[in-house]
């Protein structure tokens, strides 16, 4: 294989060749508000570029952000770290998606101010994380309140019928 610079690296068989990106995933997250859905679709676009792991790891993290501040603006905090652990604090989530949570929000700052950037692993790992956050934190409880609906309206009645579902009253994509 050759270098950049096109000179033989020590196992080179003189060939150059070109890492092939693979293509958009499109992660199907159901009803995420309209701004975090952008946010988390323009990671994955970045994800399908070469060498734009920190756009996409930036971008993992905005909509984590926004998720959070959207649909939960009683979690109160000076910054994103505050607000995640607000999160767990308030049990809306448990403790290992707060640490799910707190490595999105570490691998965007690494993305946005580190010197070295991140890996490829590094913003596969962000996306991965995000998606389930999202879906967890917002797609799931829409999921849940829609069923309820449907059960309510039907005449039927599920056992926890009057809890309430996180992230009520937010305007939502629809997958």
């Amino acid at each position: 294989m050759l270098d950049e610079d096109n000179s033989e690296t020590p196992y080179s068989l003189g060939v150059k060749y070109s890492v092939a990106i693979p293509p958009p995933q499109n992660t199907e997250l159901k009803y995420l508000p309209v701004e975090v859905q952008k946010a988390f679709t323009q990671a994955e676009k970045n994800m399908t570029m070469e060498n734009c792991e920190e756009p996409a790891v930036i971008m993992c993290r905005r909509a984590l952000e926004i998720a959070i501040g959207t649909q939960y603006p009683h979690i109160t905090g000076k910054n994103l770290k505050e607000k995640i652990d607000g999160l767990e604090a308030q049990h809306i989530i448990p403790a290992t998606m707060k640490d799910w949570a707190h490595e999105i929000r570490s691998i965007g700052n690494d993305g946005a101010h580190g010197l070295s950037g991140v890996t490829r692993a590094d913003a596969e790992a962000a996306q991965a994380f995000a998606a389930a956050f999202l879906q967890y934190c917002l797609g799931l409880p829409e999921e849940i309140r829609q069923r309820r609906a449907q059960t309510n309206a039907a005449g039927k009645r599920t056992a926890a019928a009057d809890e309430p579902v996180p992230a009520e009253g937010a305007d939502f994509v629809k997958a």
